[in-house]
């Protein structure tokens, strides 16, 4: 049996409508000899009558009335197949996948892009999660993930495959417990970090984020304390176990035991970059980096 056509449902379904060839016919733009093909041509290829035709109209049959209910819900999923492909060609439909380091995620920099993102385009699935600092690159260049989001550079053979975007800086601050002996100070000098024990994102592996304000240190500090995350880092911080040299970006995060102290002697921030794989096509992503320009627009 041959495959029954798409014109052929249509002209059967609205048929079933009008009840009469000629309307039928003007409805579809086609001739009423053409009508009557389709349908007849759909019959055979069914094996059974759909219509009686006499004198007195058209009536469907009872095999029609059942085929009926089955054609229109075939074209109902048609369209809206239709349509859905259409609104994701138009990036107004499909997954959007962003990932961002602990520290750029905890920094709150892109909740205001996503919230906007989000009410335009609110049939996208907007996926975050959290993804090492070292993996992103190379999640980025795979397509394990759709932007990426970094308190660093990419320091990497990849770099050449991604753009980038500079969304904002933040001051660094000493974090001190308010039992610590500088809690009663405003600010202080960097050098005072080598007198204490310095609570270190394991990420950062002494080389990361904050590594341009550890080289001005004269010596390393006397102990190190790792924390998996900045929100442990604070934890840290508050248990009076060391200080910490963080963003401001995360003092929002920190208890009411905890100090944050300017650092005289940096004038380094920590900067926010958005990467993204170099001129990619996907309409979803380049809505949202369109969000972004809008709303940062930053440099390259």
């Amino acid at each position: 049996m041959e495959m029954t056509s798409i014109k052929q449902l249509r002209s059967f379904v609205v048929l079933c409508e009008e009840l009469h060839f000629g309307h039928a016919a003007e409805r579809l733009h086609i001739v009423q000899p053409a009508l009557s093909m389709h349908i007849k041509s759909l019959e055979e290829e069914l094996g059974t009558q759909l219509f009686t035709r006499d004198r007195s109209g058209v009536e469907l049959t009872t095999t029609g009335a059942v085929f009926r209910s089955e054609a229109i819900a075939i074209l109902e999923r048609l369209d809206s197949a239709i349509e859905r492909v259409h609104q994701a060609s138009e990036g107004k439909l499909g997954t959007l996948h962003l990932a961002g380091s602990a520290t750029a995620l905890a920094s709150g920099v892109t909740a205001p892009f996503i919230r906007r993102f989000s009410s335009r385009f609110p049939a996208v699935d907007i996926k975050v999660s959290e993804i090492h600092p070292f993996e992103q690159a190379r999640a980025l260049a795979n397509g394990e993930i759709d932007i990426a989001f970094a308190a660093r550079h990419f320091d990497t053979e990849l770099h050449a495959q991604f753009d980038r975007h500079r969304l904002t800086g933040f001051r660094y601050l000493l974090a001190v417990s308010h039992e610590h002996p500088l809690a009663g100070e405003k600010h202080v000098s960097i050098t005072c970090v080598a007198q204490e024990t310095l609570i270190s994102l394991q990420t950062e592996n002494i080389n990361g984020d904050v590594q341009p304000i550890y080289g001005t240190l004269p010596r390393q500090p006397r102990h190190y304390l790792f924390a998996s995350s900045p929100l442990t880092m604070l934890s840290l911080v508050d248990a009076n176990l060391g200080v910490a040299v963080i963003s401001e970006a995360l003092c929002k995060n920190a208890s009411e035991g905890i100090t944050f102290l300017e650092i005289d002697d940096v004038s380094e921030e920590m900067e926010v970059w958005m990467y993204t794989r170099a001129n990619d096509p996907e309409p979803v992503i380049r809505h949202f980096i369109a969000v972004v320009d809008e709303m940062a627009p930053g440099e390259a």
